[in-house]
C-alpha cells in the first residue's frame, strides 16, 4: 500500500502550525529566562543581607561569651569571699554567744560611766 498522498498545502499549514509552536516557546522560554534572573537577582541581595546579619550576630555572640567568662570568673570570686564571710560571722557569733553567757553566769562585768 501506498501513503496517501499529502499536498503541499497541507505540508505548509503544519510546517506554519510547527513555526508558531516554537516561535511560542521561544518566548516562554525568554519569560522563564528573564524570571529566573530577577529571583537569582533578588538571591543576591537577600544574601548579602542576609550574611551581614549573620556576621554580626556572631560578633554579638563573641560579646556575650566574653562577658559571660567574665560573669563565671567573678562568681568564683564571690564564692571564695562568700566563705571567708561565713567563717567570720561564725567565729563573731561564737564569741557573742561566749560574752552572753559570761554575762548570764556573772563572769563578766560591764563597767559603764
Amino acid at each position: 500500500m501506498t501513503p496517501p498522498a499529502v499536498s503541499n498545502a497541507v505540508l505548509a499549514e503544519r510546517l506554519s502550525n510547527i513555526e508558531k509552536f516554537m516561535a511560542e516557546l521561544r518566548d516562554t522560554l525568554k519569560e522563564i529566562a528573564e524570571r529566573l534572573s530577577q529571583v537569582e537577582k533578588r538571591e543576591i541581595s537577600c544574601q548579602a543581607v542576609s550574611s551581614g546579619r549573620i556576621e554580626s550576630a556572631h560578633a554579638r555572640l563573641d560579646r556575650v561569651e566574653e562577658k559571660v567568662k567574665d560573669l563565671e570568673k567573678i562568681a568564683t570570686d564571690l564564692v571564695m569571699t562568700n566563705r571567708i564571710l561565713k567563717w567570720m560571722l561564725g567565729i563573731i557569733t561564737a564569741i557573742a554567744v561566749a560574752i552572753l553567757i559570761a554575762l548570764i553566769r556573772g563572769d563578766l562585768l560591764l563597767v559603764a560611766k
